[in-house]
């Protein structure tokens, strides 16, 4: 279970929701105070082994999100976003965190292509980023340079998916409430 002090992380996402719609921009001003608040509370509440949760739930949380920097599919500010929610989460409750807000990302990225009239193509560099991965010499991010959709703000996927993560810290939970696998 989350933390009741762990609930101001809230906040945090949705700041960063509104500034990244708005302005299209999580701002350093947000992300690197969380990270480092994040870490102390892990301090005050858990001690060192909070501290090392946190600093695990760090890596979870920005390694993964590097990933998708690196490729071009997202910007620095969502990396540093998750790096902060991986701090205040801990491990392991910071891998919930990165399944909601990749499962949220995706589903929004489809509405999007749809609604843009774009899913075929979409799929289609998805398709040819995996394939891009595992063949040698394969270029993951050329299936990036022709945009099949516009630019979906990826700090509303990090809001939700975090607060889901704050109520459901782990998956299973989430899968029960919903009646899978009843």
């Amino acid at each position: 279970m989350v933390a009741i002090w762990q609930m101001g992380l809230t906040g945090i996402v949705l700041v960063a929701m509104a500034t990244d719609l708005k302005r299209r921009k999580i701002y350093n001003w947000l992300t690197f105070p969380a990270m480092l608040v994040g870490l102390i509370l892990q301090g005050v509440f858990g001690g060192i082994s909070g501290v090392q949760s946190g600093l695990i739930g760090l890596l979870v949380g920005s390694v993964i999100f590097l990933i998708g920097f690196v490729v071009g599919a997202m910007g620095a500010g969502d990396v540093k976003l998750m790096a902060a929610v991986g701090a205040w989460l801990g491990w392991p409750h910071a891998v919930a965190a990165v399944l909601y807000v990749s499962c949220f990302g995706g589903l929004i990225a489809i509405v999007a292509a749809v609604m843009h009239g774009s899913l075929w193509r979409m799929l289609a560099n998805v398709y040819w980023f995996m394939v891009g991965l595992v063949l040698p010499g394969g270029k993951a991010q050329a299936a990036f340079a022709q945009s099949a959709a516009p630019p979906v703000p990826y700090g509303v996927s990090i809001a939700l998916g975090t607060i889901l993560a704050l109520f459901y810290p782990e998956p299973i939970h989430l899968l029960a409430a919903l009646g899978v696998g009843s």
